[in-house]
């Protein structure tokens, strides 16, 4: 039964208590008349106040009351009146029920709930005793407010809900949305920018045991609809059970995924679709088995992915963008970190175990062929027992090798166990050999500081038309106890291609490993391939397969299509030459400004410059001032800026 609450107001001879209790001296009316107006006060307060039990009970509330408590354990509160002229501070415009803050009142107006904070999404309906279909409730809480908050239980969705810009989703610990069906059902839709969600557990209709592929079917989604979606903010989110993904945004802008946990779904952990200023940063992804595409056993899934491969023309691509800090496990048929046509993408200090291919930077393919630039993969791990193992850094940024490049890669500090595996094995038809770290089509290239061992066919292998590329300080270790065709290194077409190789160690302890094995014959003395004698060979079954050293450019004889070549050390106050050929000095001008000058004084005007930089915080270089017989090298970082670096130079016909 409904009831005032207060004692004053439901027994007045209190009233008569206090005031013989305190004015049992009474010295004049006067200055007893504040204290019972003060008393008086109370009882009309009381007279305006009552308690119901749930929110069913507003109607049997008298008209006369101005606030109500409500004690229900999920839905109760304390609410107050408005008229129909009131505005909502949420909204700025005249409030409107909503079944969880605001609620008709008898005789018109409005009850509405008295709080701060975010709006629980049990104050709407929400049952979470995963049974229930909680879906109108929590999307009521939804378009209620920008803050919503689920406390602990499991709440059966039947439909995709929709987070509004501006808005904040979070959970308490154990709270679990639950999303029914299969094929092309989502959990939750992003609407906008601004946006955050946090300390969920969102479960497909597949749960742990995902087996079969669902186009769509995906934890977190929005529409691509050409619009930057800014300030994405998703952690602390479990996600599993989804035959599609986890999280998928198209055109994120200063976005960030992290510290999330996603497993078992089947296609990918999380995708950004072009984007800017984008970050995927210590999320676990594990378990993602069943794919969808390709030849088997090559199943198209992913781990992470920044990419523009929409076959949309135009698509922007992703650019300066990361993932870094992050567990990925359990990817048998595919890849763990990916990008397709991305700008300034960086792979670093993420753990890699048991996937087909570690990272693949490649190009966008359809009719947005764009190629990859500025991609580095730096300080990672990969480790690996499973079966199918190809590489675990594949660097091939266009379709079109030899026509199109990709410029400015950085493979350095990498840990790599267990990859490199020829295709062949597992692809009818394809022919080619892999490498643990494999190198196609690419220019200004950086491989160094890296260790490889317990490898299997090819530690490093460079392929064609991989120009202005430097190997250096890497350590190669042990390849496979089984397989003969093992080599720490491998080039390929030696005439397509610009490589320096320096001051790395292949070493044999146990099993079969051979040094170096050079594919292709050098076509009219063009000797691509700078191998120099700082190398160390140790223990080899044998230091190079067959022809492979005479393919090598290591005698002067073989000099013939090639003017000159050097390393030059620049130290910040100098630059020295070392080991150098056809070089006559070179002149440090100013930070990153490097003048060579070469030895052969008969004019020639037509010669090409490579330039590799080796380490430091360079990324590219550039040549300009070509005269008869000097040009200037300017080495740049990210930025932009000049900055002071050591690096190789080879001036060809």
């Amino acid at each position: 039964m409904p009831m005032r609450s207060s004692s004053l107001a439901n027994n007045p001879l209190a009233i008569t208590r206090e005031l013989d209790g305190r004015y049992d001296v009474v010295l004049g009316v006067r200055d007893a008349l504040p204290e019972i107006e003060r008393l008086l006060s109370l009882i009309d307060e009381a007279s305006t106040v009552y308690t119901i039990e749930t929110i069913e009970e507003f109607t049997t509330v008298p008209s006369w009351f101005n606030t109500v408590i409500v004690k229900d354990i999920n839905r109760g509160g304390t609410f107050v009146a408005k008229t129909n002229v009131d505005i909502d501070p949420n909204t700025g415009s005249v409030y409107t029920v909503n079944g969880g803050t605001v609620f008709a009142k008898s005789g018109g107006g409005f009850w509405v709930r008295q709080y701060s904070g975010a709006v629980n999404v049990k104050w709407f309906g929400a049952k979470g005793d995963g049974v229930t279909d909680d879906t109108v409730a929590i999307q009521r809480a939804l378009n209620s407010s920008s803050m919503i908050f689920i406390p602990a239980g499991t709440y059966k969705i039947n439909n995709e809900l929709q987070i509004n810009p501006n808005s904040k989703l979070y959970g308490s610990k154990n709270a679990i949305l639950k999303r029914t069906g299969t094929t092309t059902q989502r959990a939750i839709k992003i609407l906008g920018s601004n946006i955050e969600i946090t300390g969920l557990s969102i479960v497909g209709s597949q749960e742990t045991n995902v087996t079969t592929f669902y186009t769509n079917n995906t934890a977190i989604y929005n529409s691509n609809d050409g619009n930057d979606y800014s300030n994405i903010y998703i952690h602390e989110v479990e996600i599993y059970g989804f035959g599609d993904g986890g999280i998928g945004i198209f055109r994120p802008k200063d976005c960030l995924v992290e510290n999330c946990y996603i497993h078992d779904v089947g296609r990918y952990g999380v995708f950004y679709y072009g984007g800017y200023n984008s970050h995927i940063k210590n999320n676990t992804i594990k378990n993602i088995t069943v794919g969808s595409g390709g030849n088997a056993p090559f199943i198209n899934a992913y781990g992470l992915s920044f990419t523009c491969d929409t076959n949309q023309a135009g698509f922007p691509r992703p650019e300066k963008c990361s993932a870094t800090g992050n567990h990925i496990e359990n990817i048998p048929n595919w890849e763990a970190l990916d990008t397709h046509g991305g700008k300034d993408i960086l792979f670093e200090n993420n753990t890699v175990v048991d996937c087909m291919i570690g990272v693949f930077v490649g190009p966008a393919s359809g009719t947005n062929n764009q190629p990859c630039d500025g991609v580095s993969v730096i300080n990672n791990t990969f480790t690996t027992n499973t079966t199918l193992r190809r590489a675990a850094v594949i660097i091939a940024p266009t379709y079109d090798v030899g026509n199109i490049f990709g410029y400015g890669f950085i493979v350095s500090g990498n840990k790599i166990k267990g990859y490199g595996v020829n295709q062949a094995t597992y692809e009818a038809g394809y022919t080619s050999l892999e490498g643990a770290i494999h190198v196609i089509g690419a220019r200004g290239v950086v491989v160094d500081a890296n260790q490889i061992y317990a490898f299997n066919n090819i530690g490093i292998y460079i392929r064609q038309f991989t120009q202005g590329c430097s190997v250096a300080d890497n350590s190669i270790v042990d390849g496979s106890a089984t397989n003969n065709i093992v080599y720490g290194m491998a080039f390929e077409t030696p005439s397509d291609s610009m490589v320096t190789v320096s001051s790395n160690t292949i070493q044999r302890t146990s099993g079969v490993l051979n040094g170096v094995y050079v594919i292709g014959t050098p076509v009219g003395k063009v000797y691509g391939i700078r191998f120099y004698q700082d190398n160390s060979l140790i223990n080899l079954t044998s230091d190079f397969e067959a022809s492979s050293r005479e393919r090598l450019h290591r005698k002067s004889g073989e000099l013939l299509s090639t003017k000159a070549y050097a390393y030059i050390i620049n130290n910040g106050t100098s630059a020295v030459l070392s080991s150098s050929v056809g070089i006559a000095s070179v002149v440090r001008n100013s930070t990153g400004n490097v003048t060579v000058n070469l030895s052969d004084a008969a004019p020639f005007t037509t010669y090409s410059v490579f330039v590799t930089p080796r380490g430091g915080s360079a990324r590219y270089a550039t040549v300009s001032n070509n005269y008869v017989n000097s040009f200037n090298v300017f080495a740049w970082n990210n930025t932009g800026e000049l900055v002071d670096l050591s690096f190789y130079v080879e001036v060809r016909y």
